[in-house]
């Protein structure tokens, strides 16, 4: 997975595609579908570091803060706090 804020393309490449459709939600990944079909130079890198914002409510229902918010959840399952998310920690007595 991937996510836009670490993406960044060439004019000529984006406007060649036609640039982000308008789409709910995973522009960024429609965008690079539309890239690898027409076979533009991609780097992919796992060095790049970046600091995102851990926002759980987000504008679109299936972008990167509802992931964000399921794996809250997962976690908070995992520890044997459900009801709980990395944003509201479980009340302590």
């Amino acid at each position: 997975m991937f996510t836009g804020e670490n993406l960044g393309v060439y004019a000529a490449a984006y406007q060649a595609v036609g640039g982000f459709r308008s789409l709910e939600a995973n522009e960024d990944v429609a965008l690079v579908d539309a890239l690898q079909a027409v076979e533009a130079t991609i780097a992919w890198s796992a060095n790049v570091r970046l600091l995102t914002s851990a926002q759980l409510d987000s504008r679109a229902p299936a972008g990167f803060g509802a992931t964000l918010s399921v794996a809250g959840q997962r976690l908070a399952w995992a520890h044997g706090t459900p009801g709980t998310t990395l944003s509201q920690p479980a009340q302590t007595a």
